[in-house]
């Protein structure tokens, strides 16, 4: 504060006292008594008048000495999960200025900084922009922006800190069968064994290394099936069950693509996984007789074999022996027929060629005895679908 000894002083009054006959050093020790004292002022009003001019003037000095207050905060549209989307463009908004506050002088400025790079901004409602933020440095990962205001009189407020998370690198993912429940066919086709639902069928590999798997979609044709990710689930490996497919997924028999992708934390999407997996639920069919001429039927129809039926005989002929093929012309095929009898299993009894079981083999091989036979014969195709029929001999 100047006051020049020189002016022709009519009278100075520091608030309601009167300073006449002060000196110039005088009044600013009062004035600065007023401001900075022991009963300081936040201001100090000065009125004085010259004998030159019958005007008087008034100045008001005000004190400030608080700095500025603030928040920092993201925009809930371009920030979820703590990962800053991957939806969010260059001009967008990502980190704001909240509850910007200066009792005194008012805001001047905020200074953002991250390592020996820094942005000014000013107005009343200051933020950051995607671009403002790769300007500043921010790299995929993790960051730590910093931010001081300053008001018109350059205090200078705390630092705040807020982190960003920025992931620009989609996730990766891969599907793989489990070959323990997966039959082969001679043309490499993946066929689904349905002998239990519940066990594993194709195993889903998914890996993000920055933001991490937020939740993994699974389709097959207009059919989708999410599963959410979170800490108790398996991300390396995650397994996918005949039954998910079958009650998410909508599996049809035949030929079935499922896809799969990943979503990050941070909304990148990885590019669709694929495999082909044919199915087969109908079981194989097949018609069985006992040849009349080897047997004689008595009145509640028992069919017993004649005398002098020879052991190279045909008792039981297996016929049309087929795995129905399936709507899209995938058939699983039969793998094997087997009887039973007494306790005693065989597989692929007879020959080869037509099914058929001769007497010899119905004695040395399911230990056939005197009195009545049951005989059991099941035909398997390749995926373990079952047919079961029941001979009486």
């Amino acid at each position: 504060i100047s006051i020049s000894e020189t002016v022709d002083r009519n009278g100075i009054f520091i608030g309601a006292d009167n300073m006449l006959g002060m000196s110039s050093a005088e009044i600013a020790g009062e004035i600065s008594s007023m401001l900075f004292g022991s009963n300081a002022a936040p201001e100090c009003e000065i009125k004085y008048s010259s004998t030159n001019s019958p005007d008087s003037y008034k100045t008001t000095i005000i004190k400030d000495l608080t700095a500025p207050t603030f928040e920092l905060g993201y925009d809930e549209s371009a920030v979820k999960n703590q990962w800053i989307q991957s939806s969010v463009s260059e001009d967008d908004v990502v980190i704001l200025v909240q509850k910007l506050e200066d009792e005194g002088s008012g805001v001047n400025r905020i200074v953002f900084t991250l390592g020996d790079k820094t942005i000014t901004k000013t107005g009343t409602a200051p933020a950051l922009t995607l671009k403002e933020l790769t300007d500043l440095g921010c790299t995929d990962g993790k960051s730590t922006i910093m931010a001081e205001a300053y008001d018109n009189l350059d205090n200078k407020s705390a630092v705040m800190k807020i982190d960003v998370n920025y992931d620009s690198i989609p996730p990766e993912i891969s599907i793989a069968v489990e070959n323990n429940n997966i039959w082969t066919d001679n043309s490499a086709n993946a066929w689904i064994r349905t002998t239990d639902v519940k066990k594993t069928l194709i195993n889903v590999t998914a890996s993000d290394e920055e933001s991490g798997i937020l939740k993994l979609e699974f389709s097959i044709k207009d059919k989708s099936y999410v599963i959410e990710v979170n800490e108790e689930t398996l991300l390396s490996d995650y397994p996918v069950s005949l039954e998910i497919l079958q009650k998410k997924l909508n599996l049809q028999e035949g030929k079935n693509i499922v896809t799969a992708r990943a979503f990050d934390k941070a909304g990148n999407l990885s590019p669709v996984s694929r495999i082909t997996l044919f199915y087969d639920i109908t079981p194989p069919s097949f018609n069985e007789e006992i040849v009349d001429s080897k047997v004689w039927t008595d009145r509640s129809g028992r069919k017993w074999i004649k005398s002098g039926t020879k052991d190279s005989d045909n008792i039981i002929n297996i016929k049309d022996l087929v795995d129905p093929i399936t709507s899209d012309k995938q058939v699983s095929g039969i793998e094997k027929v087997i009887y039973e009898l007494n306790g005693n299993t065989i597989e692929n009894m007879g020959s080869s060629a037509d099914k058929s079981v001769k007497l010899g083999e119905l004695k040395k091989q399911l230990s056939l005895t005197e009195g009545e036979n049951i005989i059991t014969i099941c035909a398997y195709d390749n995926v373990g679908n079952k047919e079961e029929k029941t001979l009486y001999i």
